[in-house]
């Protein structure tokens, strides 16, 4: 995809479902097994990170094969992990205040009557617009989102025409 922000989004979509998903239903499937909310609400939030970068990494590759591949196709597996770790690295902070936060706010939700799964996805409409909006930031500043403008005929055209011209 060329606008790789809408890329990024796009990829960013189908992950945050996919996350939202796996933590409805490891939400219930906690909730078979304890009433204590934040357990529920842990196991829920690790599962949506593996869910979520399940999905996520092979969009992103997919997506980005002009930037990670060379002539000859041959994907470049080191600087797309290097990337997706600074990528990582830079949400430390916000990782920290969702790992803590969300299963503390389920458990307040299942604490008022709420299902598991129902718990989780309230909670989730209320960090996750928050940490995604971040998440674009983020993604162009550790280069993530990267730009290919000079890597097709008019990204050189643009490059060139002020030497060109004068």
């Amino acid at each position: 995809m060329k606008n790789k922000y809408l890329a990024f989004l796009k990829n960013t979509g189908i992950a945050t479902g996919v996350m939202i998903a796996a933590g409805a239903g490891v939400s219930e499937l906690a909730g078979l097994f304890t009433n204590n909310g934040k357990i529920i609400g842990a196991s829920s939030t690790i599962s949506q990170y593996i869910a979520g970068f399940g999905a996520f990494l092979p969009l992103q590759a997919w997506d980005n094969r002009d930037v990670y591949c060379d002539g000859e196709g041959r994907f470049n597996y080191r600087q797309f992990i290097w990337d997706n770790v600074k990528f990582t690295a830079s949400f430390i902070p916000l990782d920290i205040l969702y790992v803590v936060g969300r299963p503390f706010l389920q458990d307040i939700f299942i604490d008022n009557g709420m299902s598991p799964s129902k718990s989780s996805i309230t909670s989730d409409t209320i960090f996750i617009p928050a940490y995604t909006l971040m998440g674009v930031g983020l993604a162009r500043l550790t280069g993530v989102i990267k730009s290919t403008k000079r890597k097709n005929l008019e990204g050189m055209i643009e490059k060139w025409s002020p030497t060109i011209l004068n």
